[in-house]
């Protein structure tokens, strides 16, 4: 018997396969599309995220450009903003901001040797090798490293022999361990955040104490500095340049201060508090204001005239420490050591009315003695012009977090960002 053929049970399973087919492409295709809708979501999150926390960097920016330069302090508006820097909303996220004075900071590549060994608990070996990183020499300080130690590491990288160009240059520096610069304080935002304090959960680790312990990083900087000029923006007299007739007329003093300070001027001055000592009466004699003899400066006098004058020719002043916001850590390391007097610089500070607006009001304090204010002189200022931004926003969807870092320089009325770095997360 001769088996009948059917076409159309043919066709129909042909058919049933496309329909399959077109089934399991359009499953693939929504889940394809649902993922995509997804990251298109959490791009578009993200995108807000990072607007907002440009927002807020902006805002800082401008509060620093409308700053009063005549001397930077904690009661400033850029320190301490809450009404303009918290709660910023942008597109469904909220932003802060946080303002730092980088000359609060020991900047490590000014800073002298004695510095570093006092600043927490630095080592001879580390702050030989920071010298000698930055240094352009080939000779190896005593526990340092130059050139040599770095080309011969298993993974070898070469020796800056020059400038540190950002702080965390620091961490490719002989015997500086990420311990030793981070502490507990990995991102370096000076706040004790969540995993920050739950001992072994997350990284990092912590002694669980609720106790932020800040590594060196923390007080260290790159980038501090502030232009040669006084409290109201004018450049400073260069007193190597003056005859005593300029300086007498434009710094008020009399004529037999005015040939002191030329005849000082014509030696080595390291800094302005060369022009007194030990010696100097406390206040003017009225009987030197007459003559032609050189009479040395009265204190009141030099503290009247501190902050008009230099010994310096460079418009900006690189790493100078800011006694109106360093941290007694910081304070401590620039005193040698010298907790106390670091406590007694606090102390007054705190007790002034308006911020100090001259390194010559240091000699008010009650320990401080002309010997020492000597030393730290040519390190000091009461004004800054580099400041660090930290920006944080969080959508309030989805949590995500970005941040914004960034290091501004002021120039006047107007901010150069001269580092930045942004992405997703602490």
């Amino acid at each position: 018997m001769r088996r009948l053929y059917h076409p159309n049970g043919f066709v129909l399973v042909i058919v049933l396969w496309i329909v399959i087919i077109l089934i399991l492409m359009t499953t693939v295709l929504g889940q394809s599309s649902r993922l995509s809708s997804r990251l298109s979501q959490s791009y578009g999150r993200q995108c807000a995220c990072r607007w907002a926390a440009r927002a807020a960097v902006e805002t800082a920016i401008h509060v620093l450009s409308e700053d009063d330069a005549s001397y930077d302090a904690f009661s400033e508006l850029w320190h301490d903003d809450p009404e303009d820097f918290n709660d910023i909303q942008v597109g469904g996220c909220t932003a802060w901001v946080e303002i730092t004075d980088e000359s609060g900071k020991l900047n490590v590549n000014t800073a002298d040797k004695k510095h570093f060994l006092n600043l927490l608990e630095m080592t001879a070996e580390q702050a030989d090798s920071i010298i000698d990183w930055r240094d352009k020499d080939s000779k190896v300080s005593a526990e340092g490293a130059e050139a040599e130690y770095y080309n011969h590491l298993e993974y070898w990288y070469p020796i800056r022999n020059g400038a540190f160009e950002t702080l965390r240059e620091v961490l490719f520096v002989k015997g500086i361990q990420e311990n030793d610069f981070y502490g507990e304080d990995y991102n370096l935002n000076g706040k004790l955040d969540a995993n920050e304090k739950d001992g072994k959960q997350s990284f990092p680790r912590d002694n669980k104490d609720a106790v932020l312990d800040k590594g060196i990083g923390h007080f260290l900087t790159s980038s501090s500095s502030c232009r040669n000029i006084d409290a109201l923006g004018n450049a400073r007299i260069d007193i190597s340049k003056k005859n005593a007739n300029e300086l007498q007329q434009e710094l008020g003093v009399s004529k037999p201060q005015a040939k002191w300070i030329e005849e000082k001027a014509k030696g080595k001055l390291g800094s302005v508090a060369d022009l007194i000592d030990k010696n100097s009466p406390k206040e003017k004699d009225k009987n030197d204001e007459n003559g032609d003899e050189p009479k040395p400066l009265d204190l009141e006098t030099f503290k009247s005239i501190a902050d008009k004058i230099t010994v310096s020719k460079d418009k900006v002043l690189q790493g100078r420490i800011n006694v109106n916001t360093a941290p007694r850590e910081v304070l401590t390391a620039l005193l040698e050591g010298d907790e106390q007097l670091a406590n007694d610089i606090i102390a007054y500070r705190d007790g002034l009315e308006t911020p100090i607006t001259s390194i010559a009001e240091l000699l008010n304090v009650k320990s401080m003695n002309i010997k020492t204010f000597k030393k730290i002189a040519g390190f000091i200022t009461v004004r800054s012009d580099v400041f660090s931004l930290y920006a944080k926003a969080t959508d309030g969807s989805t949590d995500l977090v970005y941040t914004v870092r960034a290091i501004v320089a002021r120039d006047g009325t107007s901010c150069d960002i001269i580092y930045w770095h942004e992405g997703i997360g602490n």
